[in-house]
């Protein structure tokens, strides 16, 4: 009796170790994170710029050149390898004749904003994603197909102006983007920019954007970028250049209260890249594309040359900027990663159970010019050495 007592009870002890194994990532020290297998998604992935997860882990959506000199937007379905047109046939910013870019869906997978360009404006060169001039916000019912313009943008070939990066809020009732407001002073590359926030409202079935704020990021209203809401909505992480006389790509990452406007440094790093940051499904963790430790030479006036020198790898830290560490070696000889050529890593976005990262990777290639795919992590537990 004593016997089957004890095989009872070690068996119920079984049957909650993986329980009490599956301990979140998120909750772990980022000295145990370990990149334990890198996928090419291949083809798919060439000339894509922005990438997000669709809201059940199943696709990948993107932006991506498709035989014309325009970015369209698209799904990937990982486990057919599956390469989905999402607009066809609308005639907004499809690729064929302007851009479209950025898209990122709702937490309930019933939206998906992006944005698209003016088609008048098609002809101008910094139209694409992470430029976003002459861009506007839209919004996709994934399942009518249905688009709506949410934020207007005034064209100007002499100023121009643009939209780029939206983002919901886990509960969908807010957005956040960032505005290119101009040129900047500063003669950036990337223009003078902010970020804005916005409650989506809905009436006889039509979405339109109220409450409608400017963040004013910084006193210069230089470079910024908007990554995203933390999940409980209270707090939204960001790019910017804060510091007097210093070019675009020396900005540093921060976290914006919504409710006491404070920002929070995350990284200190003067002169160095720290942008294309993402945060972990429960906000635990942040990764973004960080050149320390990389020689990174002069960009030139306005930053206009990060394209052809610049340098970087994805890195990982503690949601309050502790605990910093590299995740990927691209740019090291003798590392696993090593591409055997000048990498950049691009935007990223954490799988919605947070074991997987897919990220942009760019690779020059003839002429200083930068080639795009995309690349999975899949992480795991250093210490269990098991995949996640």
């Amino acid at each position: 009796m004593r016997y089957a007592c004890a095989l009872v009870l070690f068996l119920l002890t079984l049957s909650f170790l993986p329980a009490l194994q599956a301990q979140s990532l998120e909750e772990l020290g980022t000295g145990r994170f370990v990149v334990r297998e890198l996928l090419d998604i291949g083809e798919a992935g060439r000339g894509v710029l922005t990438v997000a997860w669709s809201a059940d882990g199943k696709f990948l959506l993107f932006d991506k050149k498709q035989g014309t000199p325009y970015h369209a937007l698209y799904s990937y379905e990982l486990a057919a390898e599956k390469l989905s047109r999402l607009l066809p046939g609308s005639g907004l910013a499809d690729g064929m004749q302007a851009n479209s870019a950025s898209p990122h869906m709702s937490k309930d997978g019933r939206l998906t904003l992006f944005s698209a360009q003016l088609r008048r404006s098609a002809t101008y060169s910094r139209g694409g994603p992470g430029y976003g001039l002459h861009n506007e916000i839209w919004l996709l019912d994934n399942a009518s197909q249905k688009t709506f313009r949410l934020a207007e943008v005034a064209a100007s070939m002499s100023n121009p102006r643009g939209s780029l990066y939206p983002y919901f809020s886990a509960d969908g009732k807010r957005l956040l983007w960032t505005a290119v407001l101009g040129q900047a002073r500063s003669g950036s590359v990337l223009g003078r920019r902010d970020v804005f926030v916005a409650d989506l409202d809905w009436r006889e079935q039509q979405p339109r954007l109220t409450k409608i704020v400017e963040l004013e990021i910084g006193k210069q209203s230089d470079f910024c970028e908007c990554y995203g809401f933390t999940p409980d909505g209270s707090q939204i992480l960001l790019a910017a250049n804060l510091e007097e006389r210093q070019p675009w790509y020396g900005a540093d990452l921060y976290m914006y209260g919504l409710q006491d406007k404070k920002l929070l440094r995350l990284t200190e790093t003067p002169g160095l890249l720290d942008r294309f940051a993402a945060l972990s499904p429960k906000g635990e963790k942040i990764v973004w594309s960080s050149s320390m430790g990389l020689t990174q030479p002069n960009l030139g006036a306005g930053g206009r040359l990060w394209e052809k020198y610049l340098s970087s790898e994805l890195w990982l830290m503690n949601k309050d900027g502790s605990e910093k560490r590299r995740l990927t070696s691209f740019n090291q000889r003798a590392s696993e990663h090593f591409t055997g050529q000048r990498s950049v890593v691009g935007m990223s976005a954490w799988h919605p159970e947070g074991e997987k990262i897919a990220l942009v990777l760019l690779k020059e290639a003839r002429n200083y010019e930068l080639e795009s795919s995309v690349i999975i992590l899949e992480l795991a537990d250093a210490y269990a050495n098991q995949p996640r």
